[in-house]
């Protein structure tokens, strides 16, 4: 996508790019040729933007005085320092754990946010993002059966698709039945948002961060939650056949109606990925040839 974006931009436009040092994400950005500008070489900075924003987003959270003397007696206080437990020990016990990763950072301010972590679990938050999902992951789903029938299958999904899919396009993909659908938000609630809209066609699944589908499909860090994605497109092949077999049934003419100017009507009702389109048609050639 970037590459396409990129042409089309005036040539005023210029571009900052920030990624992680992972080998996978750098080769995508080679072709810009960029500038390397490592972060260690300005790690004072970015270890006071991380503390400074950590204490800018709580502060708008008014944290309740009975959380942080809870967060006190479990965590407890130097002997030698007679300062309540407050905000700055919070602000300084993230953003020492964070090891100057603000993405790690930004997660725990979020979870405060939404109620999955609270200031008296803080001392538990383990060094690093790979060990923070790992705690995270461990701690949510210790059910591993669970995890592989329930969630496993869903984030194979999410790692595969181009874009973030509607609960009722999943619950198509997965075969869910009305149970299965209604349970979605309990069982997933803990890693996905479900936003927007009324119902199951307009609520959107989301990661609670986009860091969560990077570290699943990395099975050195992952271990026995790693997500095959492979599996997901298989999946979402499989659903796309399926719809179109139903669809070129109810209407025979279909297939040949798409160059009429059907197609984007076809993709927006029928196909919400672009790769499940091209799965279709070429699952439909191969069955021609057979």
């Amino acid at each position: 996508m970037l590459p396409m974006l990129v042409s089309r931009l005036p040539e005023w436009v210029r571009i900052v790019l920030l990624s992680r040092e992972e080998p996978p994400v750098l080769s995508k950005l080679r072709a810009f040729d960029p500038p390397d500008v490592t972060i260690e070489q300005f790690k004072h900075e970015n270890d006071q933007d991380i503390r400074r924003y950590i204490n800018h987003s709580l502060s708008k959270l008014q944290l309740s005085e009975v959380e942080f003397e809870k967060a006190a007696a479990q965590i407890g206080t130097d002997s030698g320092n007679n300062h309540e437990f407050g905000m700055e020990q919070v602000v300084e016990l993230i953003a020492r754990r964070s090891e100057g990763l603000f993405l790690y950072a930004v997660n725990v301010v979020q979870a405060i946010s939404e109620g999955r972590l609270h200031l008296h679990e803080l001392a538990e938050l383990p060094v690093g993002m790979g060990a923070y999902l790992q705690q995270f992951f461990a701690s949510h789903f210790a059910d591993h059966d669970m995890y592989k029938h329930r969630v496993r299958p869903v984030l194979e999904v999410c790692c595969a698709a181009y874009e973030p899919l509607p609960v009722a396009t999943i619950a198509r993909v997965l075969e869910w039945d009305v149970y299965e659908q209604r349970d979605a938000a309990t069982v997933l609630g803990s890693l996905f948002s479900i936003e927007a809209g009324n119902d199951p066609e307009t609520q959107t699944l989301r990661p609670f961060h986009t860091s969560v589908l990077d570290w699943v499909r990395d099975s050195s860090s992952s271990g026995v939650f790693f997500v095959d994605v492979a599996s997901g497109h298989e999946r979402l092949g499989c659903w796309a056949a399926r719809e179109y077999q139903t669809l070129t049934r109810s209407n025979a003419s279909e297939f040949v109606n798409l160059k009429y100017g059907i197609l984007r009507e076809y993709v927006t009702n029928w196909i919400a990925d672009l790769y499940c389109l091209f799965a279709a048609m070429n699952w439909r050639q191969r069955e021609m040839r057979s």
